[in-house]
């Protein structure tokens, strides 16, 4: 994986997290949106086990923040 997928990848992944929320109507698409995202997520930044483990960490927290809180 070079640094290409990350140049066009990255610029889609941070648009989709930061469109989350005009996304999301309730909690069964905000599960399906974040696995989505997270998977663009790893595929296009996590080049090390680091990064895959905070890629996890972050998607986790992501899924269950508002499921815990809502």
């Amino acid at each position: 994986m070079g640094s290409s997928e990350f140049v066009l990848g990255g610029p889609l992944v941070l648009a989709g997290w930061l469109g989350l929320d005009l996304l999301v109507t309730g909690p069964i698409s905000l599960l399906r949106l974040v696995f989505v995202l997270g998977a663009s997520s790893f595929a296009t930044g996590a080049l090390t086990m680091a990064g895959s483990y905070a890629t996890a960490a972050f998607n986790i927290g992501a899924a269950l923040g508002p499921v815990l809180l809502a």
